[in-house]
């Protein structure tokens, strides 16, 4: 693996990637899988679940995953500062009048737009992590429990997904193995 190309890659991605951890699996899919065919769309929608996971920042996570799959630890640390490579410099330039220019209504109403554009691509994202994730009666199951628990009784994000976690885990192991021998 040549450590530039892949450092390179991930400084695209973070430069194109305006909205945060989930816009950027948008951007990744197209890089990654479908043009760099360094990924296959299951390893990406893994590495999404893991990064989510996590604690931290889940374009850090992620990219740290792919960098490591493409080139061990040292092309994880080359993805993550690659990822963070343009937003670091942006954000070091406008620092210091970043007050003034949050008030002027020409960047409100950018913003604003962006917010939209980025709406819309976390939603064609969850529909297609939908598609992928929601084969089979179980799987709706853990779906609508999830939904059920987070939406209806407002839990942190972090009880719903444990639970999603173990019901997967024990249908696995109850079900798949005890009667499947």
């Amino acid at each position: 693996m040549n450590l530039g190309r892949l450092f390179w890659a991930f400084v695209q991605l973070g430069t194109l990637a305006f909205g945060g951890g989930y816009t950027i699996i948008v951007i990744a899919e197209r890089l990654f899988v479908q043009k760099l065919k360094w990924l296959t769309e299951k390893e990406l929608m893994d590495y999404l679940a893991m990064s989510q996971s996590l604690s931290g920042i889940i374009a850090l996570n992620f990219s740290g995953f792919i960098g490591y799959k493409q080139a061990g630890p040292l092309g994880a640390l080359l993805a993550i500062l690659g990822v963070l490579f343009t937003p670091f410099f942006l954000v070091l330039s406008i620092a210091g009048f970043m007050t003034d220019i949050m008030k002027h209504p020409l960047l409100e109403d950018a913003l604003l737009g962006i917010q939209i554009g980025v709406c819309a691509l976390i939603f064609s994202m969850a529909i297609r992590l939908m598609k992928d994730a929601l084969k089979g009666k179980i799987a709706f199951f853990i779906f609508i429990l999830t939904m059920i628990l987070y939406l209806g009784f407002k839990l942190s994000p972090i009880i719903p997904i444990l639970l999603a976690a173990n019901f997967g885990l024990f249908y696995w192991i109850y079900f798949k193995k005890v009667f499947n021998k």
